[in-house]
Parts: structure tokens; sequence; C-alpha cells
């Protein structure tokens, strides 16, 4: 490839990535940042993340039902699992899971309680 067609392509593809038609798919946002002065393994980092990534995720989706019941009342409308599975889009077993119990997990104090237990 010469010069000139490696500058073109450069050039097209710099171009259309500054347009408004694009939209970047992928990459990930990340939740969980681990300071590297508490010297953990990689193992343990990551135990870690996924714990409280997924109470995170929990607790979003604890948050998500309370809303939906909430609205659903506003409504006059009965709080039944179907129900809040059809306005919020949240699958039945996690909805099943999660209806009992619907109080936050405090990150900070799992994610102490979880370094003191590594």
């Amino acid at each position: 490839m010469s010069y000139r067609d490696l500058l073109s392509l450069f050039n097209s593809q710099y171009n259309y990535i500054k347009s408004e038609d694009y939209c970047f798919k992928g990459g990930r946002r990340k939740a969980i940042h681990i300071d590297s002065n508490l010297n953990l393994t990689g193992h343990q980092k990551t135990t870690l993340a996924n714990k409280l990534n997924g109470a995170r995720r929990s607790n979003e989706k604890k948050m998500l039902i309370s809303k939906t019941i909430k609205e659903l009342r506003a409504m006059g409308e009965k709080e039944t699992i179907s129900a809040i599975h059809r306005k919020s889009g949240i699958t039945r077993n996690t909805i099943i899971k999660h209806i009992k119990n619907l109080e936050l997990t405090n990150l900070n104090e799992l994610a102490d309680s979880l370094i003191q237990n590594l």
C-alpha cells in the first residue's frame, strides 16, 4: 500500500468517526476500580470485582422492581409478578428472586467485608 493510499484510508475513517452517523459499538465501562495499594492478587481482584458487580446489578434490578411497583400502584393495577415483568422487562425469575427483599446492598460495606475476608 502506498503512502497516499494509506493516508486516504486514514482520512476517510477519521472523517467517518467524526461524522454524526458514527456510533461506537463495543467497549465497556468499568464500575469497580480497585486501589493498587491494597496489594491484591489478580484472582482476589477478580473475585472482589465479580461479587461487587453482582451486588450492583442486583441493586439496579431491585430499584427497577420498586419503581415499577410504585407505578402499578399509582395506576391502580395489581402488583403481580407478571405485571411487574410486563412493565419493567425484568425476567420473572429475577423478580421472584428479589421480590421478598428489595432492600439495597450497601456496596461500601460489602467491599470492606470482602477485603477483610480475602
